[in-house]
């Protein structure tokens, strides 16, 4: 659960950033292949992270029924 937590923290946490530095740098303007893989990395770290977290939650689950 610790690993799935963290992992979305530093998902949204990533996507900001990426999200603030297309807004201040690249306003208006195409943005760079980095700065797309970089948001990509965000999303799949929060998806990794509630997929993590839902397992454990499955499992707890199926240990208390």
């Amino acid at each position: 659960m610790k690993y799935g937590i963290a992992s979305l923290v530093a998902g949204i946490g990533l996507y900001v950033a990426s999200a603030l530095v297309a807004l201040n740098y690249y306003d208006g303007e195409p943005r760079p292949g980095w700065l797309n893989a970089l948001a990509l990395l965000a999303v799949a770290l929060v998806v990794i992270g509630l997929l993590a977290m839902s397992s454990v939650a499955v499992r707890i689950f199926r240990e208390r029924a």
